[in-house]
């Protein structure tokens, strides 16, 4: 288990992963020689890596949709991992094998999509995203870091 300094090095990462050492410092109080050394150390480890989000409607990506699918496993997965409209693809343990967030400009790159999945015989449902309310923000205020520890 992480310390509670580590945590909160991390939350402060999870809301800003550009903000400079020194801001991450000042927002902790934890030395920057000791912030940089932590994140050293978490890096390829707890920090998988750090990244950006996007805000997808802005670069012309209007659609949104959550699947829930199900079907020959394998090639499922390999077709998932290789479509440029998936975002995140998640496996499942009852009812559905995977959860799949995909992102389209069009509806007919959607639809494109969904034929693709008919054709490999796939039980899905779909739910599309009208509106994103939180995103990414899990573990990123050190005010949430007490729940870590409590048991429930």
């Amino acid at each position: 288990m992480l310390s509670k300094n580590e945590m909160m090095i991390l939350a402060s990462l999870r809301k800003n992963s550009r903000q400079s050492l020194t801001k991450v410092s000042k927002e902790t109080s934890i030395p920057v020689s000791t912030v940089y050394d932590k994140i050293k150390q978490h890096e390829n480890g707890v920090i998988k890596k750090f990244t950006s989000i996007l805000d997808f409607p802005a670069l012309g990506f209007n659609i949104r949709a959550n699947v829930l699918v199900k079907g020959k496993k394998k090639e499922l997965r390999d077709f998932l991992l290789d479509s440029w409209n998936v975002n995140s693809v998640f496996q499942l343990n009852e009812g559905y094998d995977f959860a799949v967030d995909c992102i389209f400009r069009y509806m007919s790159e959607l639809k494109e999509f969904m034929d693709q999945l008919e054709k490999m015989g796939v039980k899905k449902e779909v739910y599309y995203v009208t509106d994103e309310l939180r995103r990414e923000d899990f573990l990123n205020s050190a005010k949430y870091l007490n729940n870590i520890n409590k048991v429930g």
